[in-house]
């Protein structure tokens, strides 16, 4: 229980606190994992966890998330947040539009490439990419302008396995190798997120230039780069999400406003519906 995390003066370490809160789930299991995340569906994380203080800075929520609900430290290693269930933990964010829909406000940065490390891999399954990113735990939550981020209300929660996305999956190994190509070709200095459809390699620091990276045979410094997910895929995911009602608990969407959503948002050919290059079935 998560009362059980106070003492009564409220004044457990923030380690002991952790602790406390990894035991509330279990981190080898993928369903555990998941039905723990869905504590948060419709609330936000001051409302789940009204004791915790937390500044982190850029990509604060995420922190919070893995910190002060599951109890963990962020980190950059190679393998995902929850290694021994295959699963990896994002946070992103979502806008209303005028008819009320969501929308990905903002593109997923997932993890760093290491130009020197990724210009020995050969195969899309052996890419730090594929090792951390393969199955996520999204963890979406509506952006509201001037509130604080412990604010902001989760929307949508569900599991993403980019294995059984075969349409998906095509077009983003088509993506990683444009990436795979420049790097091994020593012109990661000339990525752009412009080269690709899904996955792109999107600059990380505060300015083009502030943050510079070696690359494997070339004396010219790149950008510090990550693979990310651009907010058309999201989009892709979030369409996904509303046809399948089970998962639009969240939305605050009537069944008549989620069917309008997707037969206005869909692109209706039978009983399937296209969204970007990928189709879906159709259960409208």
């Amino acid at each position: 229980s998560l009362v059980l995390l106070k003492n009564q003066n409220n004044d457990f370490t923030k380690e002991a606190r952790m602790i406390a809160l990894r035991k509330c789930y279990k981190a080898n299991d993928a369903s555990s994992i998941y039905d723990y995340a869905m504590q948060l569906l419709g609330k936000s994380l001051k409302d789940v966890h009204s004791e915790i203080q937390n500044d982190a800075g850029k990509g604060a929520l995420g922190i919070a998330v893995e910190e002060e609900h599951f109890g963990y430290k962020r980190n950059s290693k190679s393998e995902p947040d929850f290694k021994d269930a295959g699963l990896e933990l994002k946070c992103s964010s979502l806008k209303h539009l005028k008819d009320d829909s969501l929308v990905s406000k903002d593109k997923l940065v997932l993890n760093i490439i290491n130009f020197v490390d990724e210009k020995k891999v050969n195969l899309f399954d052996k890419s730090s990419f594929w090792k951390k990113n393969k199955r996520l735990l999204l963890m979406f939550y509506l952006h509201e302008k001037g509130a604080h981020y412990l604010d902001y209300v989760f929307k949508l929660i569900r599991t993403w396995n980019l294995s059984e996305r075969k349409l998906d999956l095509k077009i983003i190994k088509g993506d990683w190798s444009v990436i795979q190509n420049k790097i091994n070709a020593n012109e990661a200095h000339t990525l752009s997120e412009s080269d690709t459809f899904f996955l792109s390699a999107s600059m990380k620091g505060s300015r083009s230039g502030a943050e510079m990276r070696k690359q494997s045979g070339s004396g010219i410094p790149a950008q510090q780069r990550a693979y990310t997910l651009k907010s058309c895929y999201l989009n892709t995911i979030i369409m996904d999400s509303l046809n399948n009602p089970s998962l639009c608990e969240g939305l605050g969407l009537s069944e008549k406003k989620r069917k309008s959503i997707v037969a206005k948002y869909a692109k209706v050919e039978g009983k399937k519906f296209v969204v970007g290059n990928c189709k879906y079935d159709y259960v409208v």
